[in-house]
């Protein structure tokens, strides 16, 4: 797209007859993918170049599913390649990922529209998003592995599992008590 449109090429959001368009600024001549100089703001091409609000949106819905389907088969693997883990373990880290990527991604993507709204050159909405997405999931790993905030969802998720267990336990035996008075009670 910068090849395409110049390191300055402009984007310039705009509402006509309550339509949203995109429209191109600079020379159309020189442009291979955008030769013509207003798009329809949900112009499929405009969309998957990332330009304008709903192309932001498009970028990191893109980026947030590809992530996770990334992040959360190497979560898997990591979990079968441990000696004790749990199924505890694989829930947890799952979630903790999850949890991750989507503050990421919101983040990512307040940042783009945000930065959007302010500036007219294509490329600085796009990468500041991408940038600050990954500033914002390095800094979510930290303050995860500063506060143990997994460690702590699967020592929550374990404890759930051990109270559903004893529930479970005491709901059988009090089942097996009910039936064997009414055992007793046939044979009187």
């Amino acid at each position: 797209m910068c090849k395409d449109l110049g390191i300055t090429g402009r984007a310039i959001p705009k509402v006509i007859n309550g339509r949203q368009y995109i429209i191109f600024k600079g020379y159309p001549g020189l442009r291979t993918l955008f030769p013509g100089t207003i798009y329809l703001a949900k112009n499929r091409k405009i969309i998957t170049m990332a330009i304008g609000a709903l192309g932001i949106k498009h970028m990191v819905r893109s980026g947030a599913i590809l992530t996770i389907c990334i992040t959360v088969p190497l979560t898997i693997l990591e979990c079968f390649l441990e000696d004790r883990a749990t199924m505890t373990d694989l829930i947890g880290n799952v979630y903790s990922d999850l949890a991750k990527v989507g503050i990421q991604s919101i983040i990512a993507a307040i940042a783009g529209l945000a930065i959007g709204a302010y500036t007219s050159i294509a490329w600085i909405p796009i990468g500041l998003s991408i940038g600050i997405g990954v500033i914002f999931g390095l800094a979510l790993e930290g303050l995860d592995t500063k506060y143990q905030l997994t460690d702590r969802l699967v020592d929550v998720l374990e404890e759930l599992q051990v109270q559903t267990k004893s529930f479970q336990y005491r709901g059988q035996e009090s089942q097996f008590i009910g039936q064997a008075k009414l055992r007793e009670m046939h044979f009187f």
